[in-house]
């Protein structure tokens, strides 16, 4: 009874290294004449610092066997085409079809352009642009073209999970931000002087962004904290800070957070 023994076609690289406190040696010739020994495998040698490796192709029943061969082959060759007696560090061995379905997947990250972001979070093309912003959370793009900018899907997608939103009822928190913005373009504040954004669990968070001189800067930061108490909102910094005190605070820099001021506070400022 005759057996047939099936085989396949592997492509084995073969790594060589020399030893710690080995002298250094050059091995330019002598790699390209290992190459030239190695032509009917269509071997390829590169050598670098201390270093060199080799890849061929040869047909063997399974990976084992290529590897063994393949290492094989190529210490007899290198020997005889003068290269050092380094020790072999590494042999991998790969079916050649499964190496080209490999190297056919797409080695560049998946990246989405702002439409796709915006389809992925289930906003409006305008809703996307305030998300990227105005959100300190929301992904950086990793690519700013002309036509555009593109972010990580993976990053996209994981925003989309941590965004704690409701769908059909309104955002709370995009809508307090939407009357921090109103009141402070009403008082003729624009993004050069306060930036307001989305914290943790949705919370506005305010920060000056004027410049020039310390009362420049105060009398900015009167102007953002009367324009909110006109709205009936509040500023605060870690629940400690009084709107007397965030002015100073603002002024030097500070992060404040926006609350709706009850009706009992509205009625204090008034008086």
């Amino acid at each position: 009874m005759k057996v047939t023994i099936m085989t396949a076609w592997f492509s084995v690289h073969v790594q060589v290294r020399a030893p710690d406190g080995a002298p250094r040696a050059v091995i330019d010739d002598a790699a390209d004449r290992l190459m030239d020994m190695l032509s009917e495998h269509d071997g390829i040698v590169a050598s670098g610092d201390g270093q060199w490796d080799a890849t061929i192709s040869l047909e063997e029943p399974d990976p084992v066997r290529a590897a063994a061969v393949a290492a094989a082959l190529v210490e007899a060759l290198a020997a005889r085409a003068g290269m050092p007696p380094w020790p072999t560090v590494r042999i991998e061995a790969v079916r050649e079809d499964v190496l080209e379905e490999e190297n056919a997947r797409p080695t560049l990250p998946d990246l989405v352009s702002a439409p796709e972001a915006a389809e992925i979070l289930g906003v409006s093309a305008q809703r996307l642009r305030e998300l990227a912003g105005g959100s300190r959370w929301f992904p950086k793009p990793v690519y700013a073209l002309k036509a555009g900018k593109l972010w990580l899907r993976d990053a996209i997608e994981e925003f989309g999970q941590r965004w704690d939103r409701k769908p059909g009822r309104p955002d709370r928190g995009a809508l307090v931000r939407q009357r921090v913005t109103s009141a402070l373009l009403d008082a003729g504040i624009t993004a050069a002087d306060a930036d307001v954004f989305l914290g943790p669990e949705r919370t506005v968070i305010l920060q000056l962004a004027a410049h020039g001189s310390s009362q420049v800067r105060q009398r900015t930061a009167a102007r953002v904290v009367a324009a909110l108490s006109s709205m009936g909102l509040g500023i605060t910094h870690e629940g400690s800070h009084s709107a007397e005190d965030m002015k100073a605070y603002l002024a030097a820099g500070g992060t404040a957070e926006v609350f709706e001021l009850s009706e009992e506070q509205i009625t204090v400022q008034r008086v």
